[in-house]
């Protein structure tokens, strides 16, 4: 099996360390986080400063692309945010690096941060967990509707200048705290299904895969982060938004995390969540109440 490419999480306004470095405009701090990253083996590194408006995207991405050697994986929602990091990067850009990921497009936006192929030599996560439908974002609930966004998204950003390769396709991971309706079953299958798929061949499908423990004790997240990546390496997965300080590994079948997780989707409703509670690792930690990265 090739190794995942990993994109380290750590440096993300929803972590309330990171959150409060960016409020006071510690980059010192946030500098630390990021070779802290690079030591433990991150491919690349994800900037997301949350609320905050361009210049400080032009501010962190200056002074972690200094301290660290690794590319980065500029992430937001607002497009103009995404171009003033991609923007400063280039400015910046050591020689032998790699272009940035932009993290993300999605069919609202999708125009704007595609077109930015056009100026910089860069990456660019499709996020499929949503379509645009008669003018609204609703949420893809079926592999197939991930499967055809993911479709329209790719054709979109061949149109731009991307190759296969330059393209991630990302399905979303859902919180298994929360799932009662199997949407983790669903980017499953979405996963193998994108693989399969003819029209997609060649990108790469990647996930965040704190997400999908977020708000669990944590003596019950990484057993099953690496449940869930087991599930999804098989599927085909070949990319992860993770923490670099975590042991993330591929689980032996019979594993007990991993016949854990696969009691928990074989449930329906309710019983998916008996099933999450009946292991030890969750009955007794302490839920840490928060979402996404730790």
């Amino acid at each position: 099996m090739k190794p995942l490419t990993l994109i380290g999480e750590k440096i993300n306004y929803s972590i309330p360390r990171i959150g409060k470095m960016l409020d006071a405009g510690d980059l010192d701090g946030v500098c630390g986080v990021a070779r802290m990253q690079e030591e433990r083996g991150a491919d690349y590194l994800d900037v997301n400063v949350g609320p905050h408006p361009p210049v400080v995207m032009r501010d962190v991405v200056r002074a972690v692309q200094a301290a660290v050697s690794v590319p980065l994986c500029i992430d937001s929602a607002d497009p103009a945010v995404l171009e003033a990091g991609a923007d400063e990067y280039e400015a910046h850009r050591k020689p032998g690096t790699r272009g940035p990921i932009l993290n993300s497009a999605v069919e609202s936006n999708a125009d704007r941060v595609l077109a930015l192929k056009s100026r910089f030599d860069c990456r660019v996560v499709l996020l499929v967990s949503e379509r645009l439908e008669g003018g609204v974002l609703r949420r893809n609930v079926l592999p197939e509707e991930m499967i055809g966004t993911a479709r329209r998204l790719f054709a979109k950003a061949r149109g731009a200048g991307f190759g296969p390769d330059e393209i991630l396709v990302d399905p979303g991971t859902p919180s298994i705290s929360s799932d009662l309706d199997g949407l983790a079953n669903a980017v499953l299958d979405a996963i193998a299904g994108l693989r399969a798929d003819a029209e997609l061949r060649g990108c790469h499908l990647v996930v965040g895969v704190s997400n999908f423990t977020a708000g669990l004790p944590k003596p019950a997240r990484l057993p099953l982060e690496n449940a869930f990546l087991t599930l999804a390496v098989r599927n085909g997965l070949d990319t992860v938004i993770g923490d670099p300080s975590k042991e993330y590994r591929i689980l032996d079948p019979g594993d007990e995390s991993l016949v854990w997780l696969e009691r928990i989707l074989a449930g329906a409703g309710s019983q998916r969540l008996e099933a999450l509670a009946s292991n030890p690792l969750y009955r007794g930690g302490v839920r840490d109440g928060r979402e996404g990265p730790d």
